[in-house]
């Protein structure tokens, strides 16, 4: 099974120091989204909403790899990149509305955008779509 494969559910920490992304069955951060975060939002004096917008862009990443049973850490570690094919699907995937709830004054759950799939209002605006494939990009680079 790849490394990255984790819970759907992907929860948002909010605390005063930062956010964190964090698998939901154990609790722990994810590495690697944190690390990103960490060293390219935080250490610029980027506002706390750059840095859960990053969280939030990174989440739909690893979202639509866990859909398709991929890893990107893998994919890295054997030098393959996206397929085009890759590409066209991720955009899509990223115009998809991701409703959150909260769970408690900590934490954000970001819902399966499956379920809203036929709904009218299922997409985001053009602004998010732009701002995710911007952070993914930023990510993978």
């Amino acid at each position: 099974m790849p490394s990255l494969i984790m819970p759907l559910k992907v929860l948002l920490w909010l605390e005063a120091k930062g956010v964190l992304l964090v698998d939901s069955n154990s609790g722990m951060p994810l590495f690697y989204p944190n690390l990103y975060v960490t060293t390219q939002i935080r250490n610029r004096s980027l506002s706390y909403s750059a840095m859960e917008s990053a969280l939030v862009g990174i989440s739909v990443l690893l979202r639509f790899m866990l859909e398709r049973n991929l890893s990107l850490e893998d994919k890295f570690k054997r030098g393959l990149f996206f397929d085009l094919h890759e590409i066209d699907s991720l955009r899509d995937y990223c115009q998809k509305k991701l409703i959150s709830s909260v769970k408690n004054k900590n934490f954000i759950e970001l819902i399966n955008p499956d379920k809203y799939k036929k709904e009218k209002s299922g997409r985001v605006s053009s602004q998010t779509e732009y701002r995710r494939l911007t952070v993914i990009a930023d990510y993978v680079e």
